[in-house]
């Protein structure tokens, strides 16, 4: 798409908060594109106070990462707690996509479209899939009821497990030694 493709509304009020804010967004539409020659542009009154209109061109904006349910190029149906499988094209995801429980890019989640797992179907606005995630980003720091927003990244990893199977050290189940028996003596006096 070309920067002259694009029109993007501004308006230039200076309140932050409006409750009448719009935003057009002009469809790319190659029939109905003609070049404007800037020297036959010409600025008028108008009557219905629209003086203050600013058009300016731009272009796209680079996609950034995002949870799977905000993507733009693919829609998303949202369900409370469906794990069957996925819900209509929630299955599908862009390059961008992340997984809202593992917190990582959808193609590398390895439960996307399990059936009994499905995360593509997770959203933030599910109970069930907000104890998901808790679970998975707090690790064992859950057991102590910590709010998502009550602790730093570094004291998020504190509680990932460390070990490649899952279990935290001080959970171990060691081998304990017998003590050897100890043979008591007892003299007849």
């Amino acid at each position: 798409m070309n920067p002259e493709d694009v029109v993007i509304i501004l308006s230039d009020d200076d309140d932050d908060v409006s409750i009448n804010d719009s935003v057009y967004i002009v469809e790319d539409i190659q029939n109905n594109v003609y070049p404007v020659d800037p020297s036959n542009c010409s600025r008028s009154h108008d009557p219905e106070g629209e003086e203050d209109l600013v058009v300016t061109f731009c272009q796209r904006g680079e996609v950034l990462p995002h949870a799977r349910y905000d993507c733009t190029a693919h829609t998303f149906t949202p369900t409370d707690s469906d794990v069957g499988g996925p819900i209509e094209s929630n299955q599908l995801f862009c390059h961008q996509c992340f997984c809202y429980v593992c917190d990582k890019v959808a193609s590398e989640c390895s439960v996307w479209t399990v059936s009994g797992v499905c995360h593509c179907n997770a959203h933030k606005r599910s109970v069930f899939w907000s104890n998901k995630r808790d679970k998975v980003v707090l690790g064992y720091l859950q057991m102590f009821n910590f709010n998502l927003l009550e602790i730093d990244s570094d004291l998020r990893l504190a509680g990932r497990p460390r070990h490649t199977h899952n279990v935290h050290p001080l959970l171990h189940t060691h081998t304990h030694r017998q003590c050897p028996s100890i043979t008591t003596h007892t003299h007849n006096v």
